[in-house]
């Protein structure tokens, strides 16, 4: 018979040394502060999608709907951005299908991004300039201080304070429209009742059969404040032609909830009750005879509000940031679906008639710069570059100017500086071989240092065409030694 005898129990050997003990402990330590390190070094790199250190925004996403993405400059990666969302210099923002965007900018001055946008925002701190530029898609542009210029199609438009303009623009090809101010692409003027296009072969002007006056795109309406009025001003429509003016709830037209056809050419206003909720309009000149669009469509979408409502949802949600209403994808079986509503940051004053439409201005601008060196044509090659070290970029003085605005632009780089009277430029890790477009505008200073009076802008292009040095090439010396 086998009988079980109780064994002694040994701690282990850890317990029973004290110091062997504490270094498990110092260890355990150690692994759990890495660990927190580790989750705050994640931490910080979830924030950095949003935001930037030490770097100030130049604008911000007031206004959002469905898919809208934000990569910076340094970044590869694509990420969704909320409302409030600063933008950086450098950034690159996008909106997909059935996608729209506002921004609102430092200076005051704010843009609109269609569906299927694609734009690069730079800024320049000492001029405190912004220059946007549309890779593709359409966007409208509010400039009320004049300090938002835009490139697309390889042309720069450089708005007026007071100016909203509408651009289109998808590779080297673009169009401008000006609803309301002017605004200057190159040597060309941009007035309300013309079209800019541009492309490979030259800028060609086309005069509009009318032009929108109110609403703007993206209009916000009381419904308080009565009918919302149509206002346009007929330039080349004939007796055989009329407006048109459709608005349906979503915005593919597919049901057209209100029709408006005005024939008295001689009056360019119409008023129509709306409801609340989201509407897209357009408007177009038809001919009589067929009923068949005679002209380019204008289009845009409008808000309609409902004030004891908004109040009432303003003072539930004290913490808004847009100016619009954000609606989901609207459907002819349910078109007035609201899937959020938020408070406009300020509701349109009262009043009884829309605002009367501006007439565009054109002020007293200082004169364009001459004598550009390297004029237009001059190539800078290998020699040039031996015997100067830079590229001297000079030009004559303008009388009242205190300033320059110089840009140095070579496909997707652009460099803008202020300087007093020229310019010795190294290429060298900053252009490649190719055509090279130059401006320069005179400006006239502020005793504060801001932008007093602007000028017209002189242009040249130059090309850089530096040989790149071969391989040397070695003459096989045979055998040298022989064993």
């Amino acid at each position: 018979m086998i009988k079980k005898r109780s064994s002694k129990y040994n701690k282990p050997k850890h317990y029973r040394n004290p110091g062997r003990a504490f270094l498990y402990m110092l260890f355990s330590l150690f692994c759990l502060a890495g660990a927190a390190f580790s989750l705050w070094l994640f931490w910080t790199d979830i924030n950095q999608i949003l935001y930037k250190q030490n770097e100030q925004s130049v604008g911000e996403i007031v206004y959002k709907h469905n898919n809208v993405q934000r990569r910076f400059g340094s970044r590869l990666a694509w990420n969704l951005i909320p409302i409030g969302s600063p933008l950086y210099n450098g950034d690159l923002l996008r909106t997909a299908n059935l996608s729209d965007a506002g921004i609102t900018f430092i200076s005051g001055d704010s843009m609109d991004l269609s569906e299927n946008t694609f734009i690069v925002v730079h800024y320049d701190e000492e001029t405190g300039r912004v220059m946007i530029e549309l890779i593709e898609g359409r966007i409208n542009l509010n400039s009320l201080s004049g300090n938002t210029s835009v490139l697309a199609g390889g042309r720069e438009v450089r708005p007026m304070p007071g100016t909203y303009i509408i651009i289109d623009g998808f590779g080297d090809r673009a169009g401008f429209q000006a609803l309301r101010g002017n605004a200057f692409i190159g040597d060309y003027e941009l007035v309300p009742g013309y079209y800019i296009n541009t492309g490979p072969e030259g800028i060609s002007v086309l005069p509009e059969a009318f032009f929108v006056l109110h609403p703007l795109p993206n209009y916000v309406h009381n419904v308080n404040e009565g009918s919302l009025r149509f206002m346009w001003e007929n330039k080349h429509i004939t007796d055989q032609e009329h407006i048109r003016i459709e608005l349906s709830p979503n915005r593919s037209f597919s049901v057209i909830e209100h029709t408006i056809d005005q024939y008295d050419n001689n009056n360019s206003h119409a008023d129509i009750a709306l409801a609340p909720g989201a509407w897209w309009w357009r408007m177009y000149q038809v001919r009589r005879d067929t009923g068949e669009p005679a002209s380019a469509i204008w289009e845009s979408s409008l808000s309609v509000i409902q004030p004891d409502f908004m109040e009432f949802i303003s003072a539930t949600q004290p913490e808004v940031h847009s100016s619009l209403i954000e609606l989901e994808d609207l459907t002819d079986e349910n078109p007035f679906t609201f899937s959020r509503l938020r408070t406009p940051a300020a509701l349109p004053s009262p009043a009884p008639q829309p605002p009367a439409p501006v007439q565009p201005s054109i002020p007293v601008f200082l004169p364009r710069a001459q004598g550009l060196v390297p004029a237009a044509g001059d190539i800078i090659d290998g020699d040039y570059l031996l015997e100067n070290r830079a590229v001297i970029f000079r030009w004559n003085p303008v009388p009242g100017a205190d300033a320059y605005i110089f840009t140095l632009r070579q496909d997707s780089i652009i460099i803008m500086q202020l300087e007093d009277n020229g310019i010795d430029f190294n290429p060298e890790g900053n252009l490649n071989n190719g055509p090279c477009i130059w401006q320069v505008e005179a400006i006239a200073l502020a005793p504060d240092g801001s932008i007093r009076r602007r000028g017209l802008i002189a242009e040249s292009r130059f090309t850089i065409s530096v040989p790149v040095p071969l391989a040397p090439e070695l003459d096989d010396p045979g055998i040298l030694y022989e064993y």
